[in-house]
């Protein structure tokens, strides 16, 4: 029934879309000629690409594990599905508190340290959490699942869809921004669970090998975030020539 009535939000996602005018950036790239497809103009300098989808991985790998895949982690650990469900839903709500503090305190300080210590507390998170829910409290079960996903993970994602933005261009910015957001989805939320599956079959059930992977996202993350150039002070339109000049932080301009 909930995924019936979210056709009431399509319409109104809709509706939205059709009225809200274009910005006055886009607006000039729509008059302009493009010389090629700007997926190809993307394409043909994929560092960007790339940096996107590794700043998101992380993100990505700890919300899969901590939201989907821990359904059926806890209830296998003895758990009831109602108690694991409740422990999301709590930390769900948590999240849609950090998710807009930490944007917004991205706005201000700068988007590299929010993801940064998102990424780091995520890492040094990922032991204990999964510690807590082999614990079979429910009560340390929702506490583990409030600072993996509630409060870590949304630190990472809050502030990265401003990220990507900046990250690209005026004529290529949707295109490149959706590419790196879809890849690191797909690397981290599609892959994880079936990663982590595997490699509790292989090693009797236990806890490490998905602690392994929250930290292996974490680090990529981490690693990806700190070599980006800093980019919350700057207009969208300085971002034009951003795809073709590489700068010594990483970022390419």
């Amino acid at each position: 029934m909930p995924f019936l009535l979210s056709i009431v939000l399509l319409g109104v996602g809709l509706f939205v879309r059709l009225k809200v005018a274009e910005s006055p950036l886009f607006a000039q790239v729509k008059r302009e000629r493009l010389d090629r497809p700007p997926v190809m103009e993307v394409l043909r300098r994929p560092k960007p690409v790339l940096h996107a989808a590794c700043v998101g991985i992380g993100a990505f790998t700890a919300q899969s594990l901590l939201t989907g895949f821990m359904i059926s982690y806890a209830v296998d650990h003895g758990y009831t599905r109602p108690q694991v469900l409740t422990a999301v839903t709590v930390a769900s709500c948590v999240a849609l508190l950090v998710l807009p503090t930490a944007s917004a305190l991205s706005d201000r300080v700068g988007r590299r340290p929010v993801v940064l210590a998102g990424a780091l507390t995520s890492a040094a998170l990922a032991f204990p959490v999964l510690a807590l829910v082999d614990s079979g409290s429910p009560g340390l079960l929702i506490l583990a699942l409030v600072l993996g996903h509630g409060i870590a993970q949304s630190t990472m994602y809050g502030p990265l869809g401003a990220l990507f933005s900046e990250m690209f261009g005026n004529r290529v910015r949707y295109t490149g921004a959706s590419l790196g957001h879809q890849a690191a989805t797909l690397l981290g939320a599609g892959f994880s669970p079936l990663i982590a599956s595997s490699l509790l079959a292989s090693n009797g059930g236990g806890s490490t090998p998905v602690s392994l992977l929250l930290c292996g996202g974490a680090a990529i993350t981490a690693v990806t975030v700190w070599r980006l150039r800093e980019t919350h002070t700057d207009t969208l339109d300085s971002a034009t020539s951003r795809t073709t000049t590489p700068t010594p932080e990483g970022t390419l301009r």
